[in-house]
């Protein structure tokens, strides 16, 4: 469906979206722009879907790709800031994190991660060795 006067369009299905090095995959996709620019992208998984929202990325001077998971992601554009929810993953190089909720600073590569309110929630981190 797309909206052009209140600058929404939403994508159902198998949707993939791609911005130069950035790719965005999920079952529902909703890009807002308001001035001919790009405010945000919404991508979710589906009510009874299995898979979750995909976010992938290579910043620059890196070999391997930022990539990022969860049942609802939400990209700020002119921010850079990504909003991950819901078994939310995300592995850079220097290391992998998962928790009820993230936000990434695309940027600077800065992590904040927050864990859910039930009971055995749990922010897991791996630190990825320094390669020589």
């Amino acid at each position: 469906m797309v909206n052009e006067a209140a600058g929404i369009s939403t994508y159902s299905g198998n949707v993939a979206i791609d911005q130069g090095s950035m790719h965005i995959a999920a079952d529902e996709v909703e890009v807002v722009i308001a001035n001919k620019q790009l405010v945000k992208i919404i991508a979710r998984t589906g009510p009874n879907s299995q898979k979750l929202a995909r976010y992938e990325h290579l910043p620059d001077n890196a070999t391997k790709p930022v990539v990022a998971e969860a049942k609802l992601i939400t990209y700020l554009a002119s921010e850079a800031n990504l909003h991950l929810s819901g078994q939310a993953k995300l592995e850079q190089v220097q290391g992998s994190f998962s928790g009820d909720l993230l936000l990434y600073d695309v940027n600077r590569g800065i992590v904040e991660i927050k864990s859910g309110r039930g009971e055995g929630d749990r922010i897991k981190m791996t630190i990825s060795p320094q390669q020589p």
